[in-house]
């Protein structure tokens, strides 16, 4: 699952519970109108309420758990750069052998910069 689609799925989950207590609250408000309320009707709306919120909270994270379990999240393809970068620290590796890690990055990363491609 990509980053985007977790971000709607976590919007879809805020939006559903923002929905859910709307609707429990409406029918708190409307029963309340047409019933005498007292403490315990309170007391049991406010409970739903709550079981409500969690229900959605484990929907989400099942949903979310279950998709990680299926082998969903693919990874994302290597970009130009990436690529450039491999490809160039492996030719600088073999040109100078003494070069070690940070060195050697910022030799592909001049080269990256240097290219004719990089200034049009």
């Amino acid at each position: 699952m990509t980053a985007s689609m977790a971000n709607v799925y976590k919007a879809l989950a805020a939006l559903s519970e923002e929905v859910a207590l709307k609707t429990v609250s409406g029918l708190q408000e409307f029963l309340s109108e047409k019933l005498e309320f007292d403490d315990d009707m309170t007391n049991m709306f406010e409970e739903y309420r709550k079981k409500v919120v969690a229900d959605i909270k484990v929907q989400y994270k099942n949903e979310r758990s279950s998709s990680k379990k299926n082998g969903e999240k693919k990874k994302r393809a290597p970009s130009a750069y990436n690529l450039y970068i491999k490809e160039k620290m492996a030719e600088i590796k073999a040109a100078q052998p003494e070069l070690k890690g940070k060195e050697l990055m910022k030799e592909a990363i001049k080269a990256w910069k240097s290219r004719p491609e990089a200034t049009a």
